[in-house]
């Protein structure tokens, strides 16, 4: 693996091996694609011993991964069990998990959903806080350590659920309604303190109303 690229399905005992429904299902899929090659693979073995062996080295792997590397796998041999792991948690570019992380970070912060290939990309961006937003390049050694910490601390939990969103009010008028403000503006006119009154009808927006001289 080159040092621009790191591999984030790191089993532990942690993990569990994979379910055996799950194991046996990848067994049907590859043996129905590759046939007597892929039988020729464990002739000689028990089968019990191998999907044992499968169920380990897949501990960890969402079922979205395991489709995935099914998907992706398109040699023309059957793959051994680290080939397939590989295929369905491929070594991931630094820099690309990093700007993944950034958009991802940016868009749970407005509220919005977007899908991250891997959890652990979330954690060691939380540990950056908000220098996450700042270019790769000055980041990249604290990236990579925020990134190692967490796959080192064993099974990695998803992302929490991202806070509702804020309610926000529009804000339209602050001026009374027309029955308020002729009230209002009845008892600003009785005020014998002109500056008092003058005061209270700025913050109002109402004016009062004046008796009109006598003729």
């Amino acid at each position: 693996m080159s040092s621009t690229s790191i591999q984030l399905h790191r089993p532990s005992a942690a993990s569990g091996p994979q379910r055996p429904e799950v194991t046996a299902r990848v067994f049907e899929r590859l043996h129905a694609r590759y046939g007597t090659k892929w039988a020729d693979l464990w002739r000689g073995q028990a089968i019990d011993d191998v999907m044992a062996e499968w169920s380990r080295g897949m501990a960890g792997l969402s079922l979205q991964q395991i489709a995935d590397g099914l998907a992706a796998f398109c040699s023309d041999w059957p793959p051994t069990m680290p080939e397939f792991v590989r295929a369905c948690a491929p070594p991931i570019d630094i820099e690309v998990a990093y700007y993944e992380a950034q958009a991802y970070m940016s868009a749970r912060s407005r509220g919005e959903d977007r899908r991250l290939s891997h959890p652990a990309l979330f954690w060691a961006a939380a540990e950056l806080g908000g220098d996450i937003a700042l270019p790769y390049r000055p980041m990249r050694a604290r990236w990579v350590a925020a990134l190692n910490a967490v796959l080192q601390a064993g099974e990695i939990p998803p992302p929490p659920p991202r806070p509702a969103a804020l309610i926000t009010h529009t804000h339209t008028s602050t001026r009374p309604p027309p029955e308020a403000r002729r009230r209002l503006a009845d008892a600003l006119a009785g005020m014998r303190s002109g500056a008092l009154r003058s005061a209270i009808s700025a913050a109002v927006g109402v004016e009062p109303f004046e008796e009109e001289a006598p003729k």
